[in-house]
């Protein structure tokens, strides 16, 4: 807290004077469009923050803490690329925010590509975490923790259909169109935790299943997002499309 708050103070009377934040600027007009498009930025991760916590609790429930263990190496083995793509996207959002406001849309274009190039080498890297899962797991915990091969896929998948939405969704956020994120993101979130107990409850899947429930989850945002991005870049987005 001390260094940023150094910082501001620092260099907002030295360097960045002329860019420092003055009551003097602010427009109350403003304020209406700023609130209802950061009350539905809260409303979301509301809704994802159900569904991603909701997994330890259902586990938890079903299954006993035990599992919660599995689930919780698994997690954070797979965090690592996930981690890794996410910083690489981060940079985007306020790019694309910029680029949308100035209509490059080729910049844009071109990003994607090259994103959705770094999405195929990340997925290598993913399926072959993989294969190797068990082996990482023995040489990290010994063998007093067993993880279940079907849980180490499962848990692949998960991350590439994140990796996968989140390309188009950094985008949708940074153009401030997330009406329809909105809507879909409350409607999976509520429906994941009855997936989930059904899939759970399927022979030998236990954990698994719960797993497998968060992907079907976010596969409506993996199939819905791109097409909702190509509808802005093209100019055919209509009512809660461009929302």
């Amino acid at each position: 807290v001390i260094v940023p708050l150094a910082g501001n103070l620092i260099l907002f009377r030295t360097k960045y004077r002329e860019f420092a934040p003055s009551f003097r600027h602010v427009n109350v007009a403003h304020a209406r469009g700023l609130m209802q498009i950061g009350a539905q930025f809260f409303v979301l991760q509301l809704a994802g923050l159900i569904m991603f916590t909701s997994s330890n609790i259902l586990i938890t429930q079903l299954f006993g803490p035990a599992e919660v263990t599995q689930y919780n190496i698994a997690f954070k083995y797979f965090g690592i690329p996930s981690m890794a793509f996410t910083i690489l996207l981060t940079p985007f959002w306020s790019a694309y925010t910029e680029a949308f406001a100035r209509g490059d849309f080729g910049w844009i274009e071109r990003s994607f590509k090259r994103l959705k190039q770094l999405l195929v080498i990340f997925t290598i890297g993913v399926v072959l975490m993989v294969l190797l899962a068990n082996q990482v797991y023995d040489l990290w915990l010994g063998r007093h923790v067993s993880i279940p091969l079907s849980l180490s896929a499962a848990m692949g998948a998960y991350v590439v259909i994140v990796a996968w939405s989140s390309i188009f969704s950094y985008f949708i956020n940074g153009a401030g169109k997330i009406r329809l994120q909105l809507f879909v993101a409350v409607l999976c979130s509520l429906a994941m935790i009855p997936i989930a107990l059904l899939l759970a409850d399927l022979e030998g899947l236990r954990t698994t299943g719960v797993v497998l429930a968060l992907c079907i989850s976010l596969l409506p945002g993996a199939i819905l997002w791109p097409i909702q991005t190509r509808k802005l870049l093209s100019g055919r987005a209509h009512g809660i499309w461009t929302q």
